[in-house]
């Protein structure tokens, strides 16, 4: 499993609710049960199938998905932009993908080393 640690409860713990316990492997968990911390016994998920990245944060609990559909759309809060206004995702998209100043400092100081003594930039 991609990103999941074990999970570890006792005995007592899994007692109160072994079903909980195994919903969590149906859903990919490892759980170890543990006797006064000594780990006796190990359940596993039955069935090992490739699951998607998302798959696995939501199986760690990392990740909760919203309960909202495309039939809640209506509900979201909408935002008018004014006339001539520039396009908020190619905002988004050119910040995520350009080179950001330290970066820039960075690949020119590596750059730099690379370069024998002597020669000066073109």
């Amino acid at each position: 499993m991609v990103g999941c640690g074990m999970t570890t409860v006792s005995v007592r713990e899994f007692s109160y609710n072994p079903s909980a316990m195994f919903a969590r492997a149906e859903k990919g968990e490892t759980i170890e049960i543990t006797r006064h911390g000594k780990v006796i016994a190990r359940l596993v998920p039955g069935q090992e199938k490739k699951r998607s990245r998302v798959e696995e944060l939501v199986a760690c609990g990392a990740l909760r998905l919203s309960e909202k559909t495309t039939d809640d759309l209506d509900t979201f809060t909408r935002i008018e932009l004014p006339e001539g206004a520039p396009d908020p995702l190619q905002l988004l998209l050119e910040e995520r993908y350009s080179e950001s100043d330290w970066e820039r400092d960075l690949r020119e100081e590596l750059e730099a080393k690379r370069k024998p003594a002597g020669k000066a930039n073109p």
